[in-house]
């Protein structure tokens, strides 16, 4: 086997390898909850040794995100049925006026602004 050979391997297992990584760290934080930095620093300096670069934070955003990923695909949500005669609508949703209150905007207050100061 050459050396071009085995370098057309390195992606692949560089790949695995911080997959391996990332999925372990997820189940690490899921049974404990947290993660200690020197975790992070430990398998930071393994991967560097595969020739994957990769600072903490950014190693720290995969795992929240496969977390996060894990969490939304684990509770799937369930459709509350409400009868319409016990659901009560807010005034606030039932308006048919949308936006912002009157005399609030900005040139409605330069205008009331420049009014107060020819007044004074």
């Amino acid at each position: 086997m050459n050396v071009e050979e085995v370098e057309s391997f390195l992606p692949d297992i560089q790949k695995a390898s911080l997959e391996a990584t990332v999925q372990r760290l997820v189940n690490l934080r899921r049974e404990n909850g947290r993660i200690q930095r020197y975790t992070y620093n430990n398998a930071r300096e393994s991967l560097a040794a595969v020739g994957v670069d990769m600072s903490i934070s950014e190693l720290y955003m995969r795992v929240t995100q496969e977390c996060s990923m894990d969490r939304d695909e684990a509770r799937p949500t369930t459709e509350v049925q409400i009868p319409q005669e016990d659901s009560k609508i807010s005034s606030l949703s039932s308006s048919s006026k949308a936006g912002r209150p009157k005399g609030t905007s900005d040139a409605k207050m330069r205008e009331d602004d420049l009014k107060y100061k020819d007044c004074v």
